[in-house]
């Protein structure tokens, strides 16, 4: 009997088939897409303050360090949460980079007033297709719907207690597209939160940028800039000319009223309106372990790989809610081990796909 398990490994579709449960995302998508409400994008209820939000200290968690020096996400947010006037906090911390970190830190640094926290930012990449890039437990897995359902399981993370957080406690999800993942919110508040006193949790569906400009050292201005994603795929080194993208998006896309070819030949933010594409990987790793001495499917052509992959109910059924096919993914397949629950190694089949998504992003 086969076993089907999703490894997690970078930008991956993350849950488990027989061997525990189903943890696969479920996530909302743009109108256009997938044809969901805009309501489905989370909107939390405010709750009746109890004490004045001027009240209740602010803090402001730089979840990541910049990789890229072209993209300066954590430096920009740093700056702006230390300087604008509307929207700059109390507190910026940045060293801590998990979020285990993050509830530690709020446990330790609690108001002396004794009020819990008000507005807390989780400053973090990610997309709404595999949540963010920070991870659960220092050095460990990125938080998904999964990571932070096998972290509270362990008890590895604990929720934060009333006095520390309550239902007037607003965590602001500061990410790309993770207001459109309402599952991973839910699950964000269920695992910091204790019983009825849940945080509020806060996202947009929307790219986030943040720049500013300085003067003599100075910080001078800065703004946090909201964009409208627009999205095509292909397997990646598989790049489809720009005529050919110009018209999936269309397809995809009829009321847009976008000029996608000039989109397309922009690839840096302007000060203007105008829209431009932004292009990144997001990998998936799917693991079909054969225990009980079955031998391994021979893979080595394309045909057989194909008849391998649509022999996956689990991945196809996690693709399509996700809004994509094997045809957007290039494949590489490998003959290896895993380790099951017991510690036992058995042979295993590992498929990698790469897939290329295609971002073109209009300011809101």
């Amino acid at each position: 009997m086969k076993r089907f398990i999703i490894i997690p490994w970078l930008f991956i579709l993350t849950g488990v088939g027989l061997l525990g449960y189903a943890l696969a995302d479920a996530l909302g998508w743009d109108t256009a897409t997938l044809g969901h409400a805009a309501s489905d994008f989370f909107t939390p209820k405010k709750p009746k303050i109890d004490a004045p939000a001027d009240e209740r200290p602010s803090i402001t968690f730089i979840l990541g360090e910049d990789e890229d020096s072209t993209n300066a996400y954590y430096a920009e947010a740093t700056v702006f949460y230390q300087n604008d006037p509307a929207e700059r906090t109390e507190f910026v911390v940045t060293e801590c980079h998990s979020l285990l970190e993050m509830r530690d830190y709020l446990m330790a640094h609690q108001a002396k007033s004794g009020v819990p926290w008000g507005q807390v930012n989780l400053v973090a990449h990610g997309n709404e297709w595999n949540g963010l890039s920070v991870p659960v437990l220092p050095g460990g897995k990125r938080t998904t719907v999964a990571a932070l359902a096998e972290a509270v399981d362990k008890k590895a993370l604990l929720p934060l207690p009333d006095r520390v957080a309550d239902a007037c406690t607003e965590f602001h999800v500061e990410s790309c597209g993770i207001g459109r993942d309402t599952q991973l919110l839910h699950a964000l508040q269920h695992a910091l939160g204790a019983g009825g006193e849940l945080p509020q949790m806060v996202s947009s569906p929307y790219f986030i940028l943040y720049s500013s400009s300085k003067k003599a050292g100075q910080v001078v201005s800065c703004r946090r800039e909201l964009l409208e994603p627009w999205y095509a795929f292909y397997p990646k080194t598989y790049r489809p000319k720009n005529a050919m993208l110009a018209q999936r998006l269309q397809k995809s896309y009829p009321d847009a009223q976008l000029d996608w070819q000039a989109a397309l030949a922009r690839t840096v933010s302007s000060q203007s309106a105008e829209p431009y594409s932004h292009e990144f990987d997001l990998p998936i790793v799917w693991v079909v372990a054969y225990p009980d001495g079955q031998p391994l499917p021979d893979l080595e052509k394309w045909r057989e790989q194909r008849t391998w992959l649509t022999q996956q109910p689990e991945l196809l059924t996690a693709l399509r809610d996700l809004g994509l096919t094997l045809d957007d993914f290039q494949w590489t397949f490998l003959k290896t081990s895993h380790q099951l629950d017991g510690g036992t190694e058995v042979p295993s089949i590992r498929a990698i796909g790469l897939c290329t998504v295609l971002t073109v992003l209009r300011p809101v």
